[in-house]
């Protein structure tokens, strides 16, 4: 669309902002940005508030553009709708970081933090037992543990495995043909996800990399703004 500039003097009509679906025009210098709020105090060194009293404009009046405006005024939905599933970990994480009472805080700091008499008993405990049933005790509790992770925290615990066996001296027992190999392999896989991600036409939510909703990093990379407000609010919601 071909976005009409005035040559001299005041851009536009005062007491109008001339907006289209993706940009809006700035009336001191013409430029057509997606919203002049964040550019007029950068650029001119005035508020948004002094911004519209200058040219007239309502007090009340969006300085984005109209797709933008449409995503801001869908926020309050999006908000409910992304914060519902994580309702009972924003209590709890308020609960954490709620002041506490000097003696429930110095049970609480007992209870992590046991005394040396206590890991001594437990370490007796564990010694006296036989072999048999120390190694059962052992495996039910690995199983336990093991079941209750999800996907995502299972791989954590393994590349955490494999970074210690790295440390041990694993990585070093390879031979150099062997250890070569495996980073090869592993640019490889880490070459094929870029290059998909970077062809990708929608981010992992959902949303298309086209319009207001797209937005690219100084590094080059392309960013979703709905899943960025949707990570807004959840951490305002969560106090953080």
């Amino acid at each position: 669309m071909k976005r009409p500039t005035t040559p001299r003097g005041v851009y536009g009509e005062l007491g109008v902002l001339q907006r289209d679906e993706d940009k809006v025009q700035c009336h001191v210098c013409g430029v057509w940005r997606v919203s002049v709020g964040n550019h007029v105090p950068q650029a001119h060194g005035m508020s948004a508030d002094d911004y519209r009293a200058e040219f007239g404009l309502n007090y009340s009046q969006t300085l984005c553009s109209l797709g933008l405006s449409r995503i801001k005024a869908t926020l309050p939905q999006v908000h409910n709708a992304a914060i519902q599933p994580y309702i009972g970990k924003i209590h709890q994480i308020r609960h954490a970081l709620a002041p506490r009472p000097k003696r429930l805080q110095h049970r609480l700091s007992l209870s992590q933090n046991p005394r040396p008499d206590q890991s001594i008993r437990k370490k007796a405990y564990w010694a006296a037992m036989p072999t048999e049933e120390r190694s059962a005790k052992l495996r039910a509790a690995r199983i336990k543990y093991w079941s209750g992770l999800s996907r995502s925290e299972r791989a954590c615990v393994v590349e955490e495995l494999i970074s210690n066996l790295n440390s041990k001296g694993w990585w070093a027992r390879l031979t150099p043909e062997k250890r070569a190999e495996m980073s090869h392999d592993r640019s490889e896989r880490r070459r094929l996800a870029n290059q998909a991600r970077s062809q990708a036409t929608h981010c992992k939510r959902g949303h298309p990399f086209t319009g207001v909703n797209l937005y690219m990093s100084r590094d080059g990379q392309r960013h979703c703004r709905s899943c960025r407000a949707q990570r807004l609010v959840l951490r305002a919601a969560a106090g953080l």
